[in-house]
């Protein structure tokens, strides 16, 4: 194995070399978006899942350049939008660290899902992700098997982790909500006992909490010098709210303030935020009034980038069931965001990149042609959920209830 074979490759990916991803119910991938697992923290040490017969395998296979099937996804958007994928993400970063003379996995990158314990139940999440989810399903007549999904408390999986504190480079923390996880700011407490104030933090939050234990959960923080802030959010007013129940919008805004204020403060290119805003059919629409509401809050900086990630499951909320009438109208809001953007005063430098994102949007969309039945079934599946959660999706978005009662308009 070696560096040079893994140039060549069209299919290699870092990530099983540097990184360890780990799912709120134990199963261990290179990678958030791996199509399957490579085994379970419940009943397998870190070390043998890493040195198994299939990890050597799949090394192998990428450096040779074959086709990863647990790559779909990365390969999928590679192609549809020419986005930035995961696999080119980790090429990007961490290929010139891979130890090529240790078949031992060194996890420089740790991407930690640490419960589904969650106060949020986002129309596109699931109990897998979220606990909030457990008395809808009960309702619905699919109730799991407990509310709470966690690495069981004997597993070895966290001094297992603790192992690679002298190779870290980067830790991940996303949801469920990790603000809400012990596991969370132990981590975080022990590096910074270990002094490793420059390794990378990055966390995805709904943002929702500003306390732990009484302490201002922005104080965990204060002690390292690269942070990415990453808020979730999947529209504005009543459209946020109704995708992410649970979500108090404007409060929401005020909390953000806080965490703008800081890392303004801080005035360094190593602390930022994103906001991170997942896509489809209920929501491409309110991208542009979403952006232009943060600029008049003033909540664009130029530490700010945005990410606008594609809905692929379940596949009735993606894009593939948005009427073209619907994209047609968010391309022509689209035109005039640069010149918004100029008017509120950011430079080349911040505007670039959200421009960007929104090129990226669009191409994604164009390459995902519309289907009628899923946009049926979005329909049904969400009068179904509205039932049971007292809400009515014609009520946030009208213009649906138009092109449901003509179906030529949908064209």
């Amino acid at each position: 194995m070696s560096k040079e074979q893994a140039l060549k490759s069209k299919s290699f990916c870092s990530a099983p070399w540097t990184a360890v991803y780990q799912a709120p119910n134990g199963d261990i991938s290179p990678c958030c978006i791996w199509k399957g697992s490579l085994g379970n923290a419940n009943n397998e040490n870190l070390d043998d899942i890493f040195s198994s017969d299939k990890v050597k395998k799949i090394k192998k296979n990428m450096l040779t350049g074959k086709t990863i099937p647990e790559c779909e996804y990365c390969t999928s958007l590679e192609k549809k939008s020419g986005s930035d994928s995961n696999r080119l993400f980790f090429n990007n970063h961490f290929i010139d660290k891979i130890d090529w003379e240790t078949s031992r996995t060194k996890f420089l990158y740790w991407d930690l899902r640490i419960s589904n314990l969650c106060n949020f139940k986002c129309r596109m999440c699931s109990h897998e992700c979220s606990s909030e989810w457990y008395d809808d399903l009960k309702v619905l007549g699919k109730e799991p098997i407990s509310k709470i999904i966690k690495i069981d408390d004997k597993s070895n999986f966290w001094k297992q982790i603790q192992l690679h504190y002298e190779y870290v480079e980067s830790v991940y923390f996303a949801g469920a909500e990790p603000f809400m996880n012990e596991h969370h700011y132990t981590i975080l407490e022990d590096l910074a006992s270990k002094k490793l104030f420059n390794t990378k933090i990055i966390v995805n939050t709904n943002a929702s909490i500003n306390y732990w234990k009484k302490k201002k959960i922005l104080d965990y923080y204060r002690p390292f010098n690269k942070v990415v802030f990453g808020f979730s959010i999947d529209g504005s007013y009543e459209l946020g709210e109704y995708i992410r129940k649970g979500l108090d919008y404007k409060k929401w805004k005020e909390n953000i303030k806080e965490y703008v204020d800081y890392i303004s403060e801080r005035d360094s290119w190593d602390i930022g935020y994103v906001f991170q805003f997942t896509f489809g059919v209920a929501n491409v629409h309110n991208i542009i009034p979403f952006i232009t509401d943060l600029l008049n809050d003033k909540l664009i900086t130029k530490f700010c980038q945005f990410k606008f990630q594609p809905i692929v499951e379940p596949i009735e909320q993606s894009v593939k069931s948005l009427p073209p009438i619907i994209f047609k109208n968010f391309k022509n809001d689209a035109e005039n965001l640069k010149s918004l953007l100029q008017i509120h005063g950011l430079d080349e430098r911040t505007i670039e990149p959200i421009q960007h994102e929104i090129d990226k949007v669009i191409r994604y969309i164009e390459n995902t042609p519309f289907e009628k039945k899923y946009l049926k079934d979005f329909y049904k599946n969400q009068e179904i959920l509205d039932k049971v959660r007292g809400e009515r999706i014609y009520d946030i978005i009208p213009d649906y209830k138009k092109l449901l009662e003509n179906n030529k308009s949908i064209i």
